[in-house]
């Protein structure tokens, strides 16, 4: 899967954090590496795709620092924000979960006035194009219906051995979005990771239905689908390596030196 902050719904670059989440004992801190792989197939050809991230763990704090892409996120529960964090251009950016909660709001009420402006603007095609039009508005109108919804959730009750710890199976279905869940309940930790879920999807339904799901989740595998463009992605982010270890709070802090640009710029 390739890992882009603000790409396909963040779900694969934020899946890496929530392999950090649930695998933080309580009783110390927690380094964790991982492979993300993309294979992604469209019109114009098929391209894989290989990411690898590192990632510190505290109950209260998290960063994810993506090795090829040279960016990271840091969630800081204590200070209700996010950070992301791009090395390259020596900058960050920060959104608090206020300001989330505002955001995901003013997506909702921007695309139901594009939705009207719309079918104003049919009113005066001739009726081939308006029927066209009619036809992916349509199309448009229940993808938002599907992704205002919470996934299903479903425990599939089959199991697998991963880094040693036997897993239960999820499979999860959101929009145009099904993801495979390989959870461990052998190693979850006595802290409500809940609490993380606004930070790493932004708030909304998606961030709702996962909190369902409790344990560790070693593996997660998705696929995408757009019917109209005609693309198809598929996303494996697994867990090579967990290491329990004290994690300096310094490690969730800002770079120094770093200028702050408003969220999404340069992306």
């Amino acid at each position: 899967m390739q890992v882009k902050l603000h790409s396909k719904f963040n779900l694969l670059s934020w899946g890496v954090i929530i392999l950090f989440l649930f695998t933080t004992p309580v009783w110390g801190d927690l380094y964790s590496e991982t492979t993300n792989t993309e294979y992604s197939s469209t019109p114009g050809g098929e391209t894989t795709e290989v990411d690898h991230l590192k990632g510190y763990a505290k109950s209260d704090r998290l960063r994810s620092e993506d090795l090829t892409d040279k960016k990271a996120t840091i969630i800081r529960l204590d200070k209700d924000l996010v950070w992301e964090i791009d090395h390259n251009k020596k900058t960050y950016s920060q959104v608090t979960f206020a300001e989330l909660d505002e955001l995901y709001r003013q997506q909702e009420v921007a695309m139901k006035q594009s939705q009207e402006q719309m079918t104003k603007m049919m009113e005066s095609l001739p009726p081939e194009q308006r029927a066209m039009a009619e036809k992916q508005m349509q199309q448009a109108m229940e993808a938002q219906a599907a992704m205002a919804k919470p996934p299903k959730v479903t425990k599939t009750g089959k199991k697998d051995k991963i880094l040693g710890y036997t897993c239960q199976q999820y499979k999860v279905s959101w929009a145009n979005m099904t993801l495979d869940m390989w959870v461990s309940e052998e190693i979850a930790p006595e802290i409500d990771f809940s609490k993380f879920y606004k930070g790493l999807f932004m708030g909304g339904p998606l961030a709702e239905g996962l909190s369902e799901i409790k344990g560790v989740p070693l593996k997660m595998v998705m696929v995408m689908e757009t019917e109209a463009a005609g693309t198809h992605s598929r996303y494996i982010s697994e867990v090579t390596k967990l290491k329990t270890k004290k994690i300096s709070d310094s490690e969730f802090e800002l770079p120094k030196g770093y200028r702050e640009v408003p969220r999404g710029q340069g992306e």
